[in-house]
């Protein structure tokens, strides 16, 4: 009982330092840069096994994942708080994919669950990924405009 109430403490205050990221354009060096928070995974083995180092891979690998060009193209236009239709957003993807645009890390960080049994840390992720879109946002507002 006497370490049950310091990990609490200790628990309590890992939770409370945890801040989101955010999807959102940003002004960064004279140019536009999306900014996407992916949410992600670790692999159920590496869950399993219990190896922070292995779930802390095999989530940020599975953010990595996440951020081709079909789910960022969704972040973009959530973005932007508009809805297409499923034929333009196939339309919007083939642009944002002949930009062969590559998203790039920013930073990670584990996600808290809580869990009594074992560690829950990298269990769940969250990544923040850079986005140079060609043209900035003004661009993109202009492709969104171009496909209707």
């Amino acid at each position: 009982m006497k370490f049950f109430i310091p990990f609490l403490i200790l628990f309590g205050f890992y939770c409370t330092n945890f801040q989101p990221y955010h999807t959102e354009w940003k002004l960064s060096k004279d140019s536009d840069v999306f900014l996407a928070a992916v949410n992600a995974k670790a692999s159920e083995k590496a869950i399993s096994q219990d190896s922070i180092a292995m779930k802390r891979t095999t989530c940020v690998d599975a953010a990595k994942l996440l951020s081709t060009s079909a789910r960022l193209t969704r972040y973009l236009v959530e973005s932007e708080k508009t809805s297409l239709t499923e034929s333009e957003l196939q339309s919007l993807t083939k642009i944002v994919s002949s930009y062969n645009i590559t998203p790039a890390i920013e930073e990670c960080q584990s996600v808290p669950i809580e869990s009594l049994f074992g560690s829950s840390e990298w269990e769940s992720c969250q990544c923040l990924f850079s986005i140079a879109y060609p043209g900035g946002r003004k661009k993109f507002k202009t492709d969104l405009e171009h496909i209707r």
